[in-house]
């Protein structure tokens, strides 16, 4: 997730990106138009290549939506997009015939594909992280509190972005709607250490005595600061709070 940001994503955070994906689904869909020509021009054993390509380049768009996933076709694709490119520029001076209806059609859906991306079967989820990985990065307390309700209505199900919104309500003195998320995140359980961070702060300086239990924060901390790597960067902020622990 950490590295896959659907277009949907990027379009939402940075319009002016909404063109990106447009070169690569034009190179595709010249390329098709390039396997679909008849004739004098057909390519010839063009059905292994033909299979071949078009099996792996499902695969990519289907499961692979980051770039870098995509980038290593180019160079198979170009010989094949510029035959495609000639044979639509004869056609339009009524020169030659154009490619059967087919692949027409699949060239115009692997162009719409770049603009209505199919991304898996994760589409919402990756949306949200996306989301969720920008709020985190947002200094701006109302703009990080709307990405990540934006997020969790994308996807509800993500104890991250409960455990994010939580910290903000936190941050802002609200430590109601923070218990709140952090109840919600606690339910869908996962084991997240970071939710057991900010539990054990409400748990050792809330002032609603039925939240208070310093004893359940030192069994998480400990828990925690047992399971974790040394070097993980949680452990100081474990530390931190075992620290505020009564002795």
């Amino acid at each position: 997730f950490g590295i896959q940001y659907v277009p949907a994503a990027t379009r939402e955070l940075a319009p002016s990106l909404w063109l990106a994906p447009l070169p690569f689904g034009l190179l595709l869909a010249l390329a098709l138009v390039g396997f679909g020509l008849r004739g004098e021009a057909r390519v010839r054993h063009r059905g292994l290549l033909l299979g071949w390509l078009l099996g792996a380049l499902i695969a990519t768009l289907l499961y692979f939506t980051y770039s870098r996933f995509r980038l290593p076709w180019i160079p198979f694709l170009l010989p094949f997009a510029g035959a495609g490119a000639v044979a639509l520029i004869d056609a339009l001076k009524r020169r030659g015939p154009l490619p059967s209806a087919l692949f027409l059609a699949l060239a115009a859906g692997a162009l719409a594909q770049s603009f209505v991306a199919f991304e898996g079967h994760y589409p919402k989820q990756l949306h949200g992280n996306a989301l969720t990985d920008a709020a985190v990065l947002t200094a701006d307390p109302e703009l990080k509190r709307a990405r990540l309700e934006r997020a969790l209505e994308l996807s509800p199900g993500s104890a991250r972005t409960l455990v994010e919104l939580a910290v903000v309500h936190l941050n802002a003195g609200q430590e109601d709607p923070a218990w709140e998320r952090l109840q919600q995140a606690k339910a869908l359980d996962v084991p997240y250490p970071e939710l057991d961070l900010w539990l054990s702060v409400i748990w050792i300086g809330s002032a609603r005595s039925e939240r208070r239990s310093p004893e359940r924060a030192r069994e998480r901390v400990e828990y925690w600061l047992d399971k974790l790597s040394p070097n993980d960067p949680l452990v100081p902020r474990f530390e931190k709070v075992q620290a505020q622990l009564p002795q």
